[in-house]
């Protein structure tokens, strides 16, 4: 608008503004809504707007700063195998990529990314055909059609902050048919994915296994979780969060905290062509699908006066093993301080002829509102994760 109509302080108005949005890429080396394949096209896209719209040289340069970040992120979380973007997404309604994002990566990296099978119908694009597409730059497009060397971690802090412990903190761990990958801090609000993967088998091209937490069957934003990841294993610790919504981070809060609830429950599930489920020996249980399994390690868990309860079950193609915290008469939980829970998990995404590992996570203390979990898998990995209210 400040060049349509010659105004100066809107077009310096508008200038600055897109500049302050590269510093801040520049200090968390991201968005902060981090690796969301949705809002990342979204950046791209409007990037290529700015691009075909505006001459100032200082303004292109910033869009075409951003552009390339957003293809930088878009292609180091690309797992070609499974053709998934890999997590864990700060922001994506859905498990697998939308046909109209693999169309939109496809025109834009000059080479066909597929679109799993249970995502091709009911999808058209969102307005972008008014954009002139731009070519991804070409020192990222490798990434979408091959991987490096494998089995390869990445570890991504997507939100500084002024101290390290509050930092958003990404771990991707990627197979030679598989990825697996978690966030150190984060919630189980619906579009949060937290800790998630993929593999591919003979009769699904990407199964997906997806840790939730559910209130009355519905994804509950006032749980969060601590995870710690090192290679194909995380170790994830629950807590309550206090000012949140129930589906909704904020849209649906109660006024006074407090939640009523008939159901309260953590999910472990596998969706895909042949997953299946089967309970192992000392608590343990295995989420199976061709040649890869999820080997789940419940640690003895609690919440409010009730023992946490483990079982597993079934839906369509989608197996899955819940943590049962509270089910029976309606009953209200206060949200306002942090709840009396310990409730943690390890997991390890293995093949099927690999070993259990042998040791169990373990609490190393009983203080329901200071939890530490430690996992000793081996001579050389621990893995440790802790909660403390402020």
């Amino acid at each position: 608008v400040g060049e349509i109509l010659d105004d100066p302080e809107l077009l310096e108005f508008g200038r600055r503004r897109l500049q302050s949005v590269v510093a801040h890429v520049a200090r968390h080396d991201g968005f902060t809504e981090y690796n969301s394949p949705p809002y990342t096209k979204v950046v791209i896209a409007e990037c290529e707007r700015t691009l075909q719209l505006v001459h100032d040289a200082q303004t292109r340069k910033a869009a075409e700063s951003l552009r390339r970040s957003a293809w930088r992120i878009a292609s180091e979380s690309f797992h070609p195998p499974t053709q998934q973007w890999a997590g864990p997404h700060s922001r994506t309604s859905r498990e697998r990529l939308r046909k109209s994002t693999t169309d939109f990566l496809s025109v834009r990296i000059g080479h066909a990314i597929k679109p799993h099978p249970a995502m091709i119908a009911g999808d058209e694009p969102r307005g972008y055909a008014v954009v002139d597409p731009l070519p991804c730059p070409t020192e990222f497009v490798e990434g979408f059609r091959s991987q490096g060397k494998i089995p390869s971690q990445i570890q991504r802090t997507f939100i500084r902050s002024r101290r390290v412990s509050h930092s958003i903190i990404g771990t991707t761990w990627f197979g030679p048919d598989s990825c697996l990958a978690s966030v150190n801090r984060s919630s189980f609000w619906t579009q949060r994915k937290p800790l998630i993967g993929y593999w591919q088998t003979e009769h699904d091209p990407a199964v997906v296994f997806r840790v939730r937490f559910l209130h009355d069957g519905k994804d509950f934003a006032s749980m969060g979780v601590r995870s710690s990841q090192q290679g194909p294993r995380v170790l994830s610790l629950v807590h309550s969060v206090t000012d949140r919504g129930d589906w909704h981070r904020t849209r649906d809060r109660p006024t006074n905290g407090r939640f009523p609830m008939r159901d309260l429950r953590i999910r472990c599930a596998l969706s895909g062509i042949g997953a299946s489920v089967v309970s192992l020996e000392s608590g343990r249980f295995a989420l199976s699908a061709g040649g890869q399994r999820i080997i789940l390690h419940p640690l003895p868990s609690q919440f409010a006066e009730h023992a946490v309860r483990w079982q597993s079950g079934h839906d369509g193609k989608t197996v899955f093993v819940d943590g049962i915290c509270y089910a029976g008469p309606l009953r209200t939980f206060d949200f306002n301080h942090p709840l009396a829970m310990r409730l943690a998990i390890g997991i390890e995404l293995q093949k099927l002829t690999d070993a259990i590992t042998g040791s169990s996570p373990v609490w190393e203390n009983t203080d329901s509102h200071n939890l530490r979990a430690r996992w000793k898998v081996n001579s050389k990995s621990t893995l440790a994760v802790e909660f403390a209210p402020q």
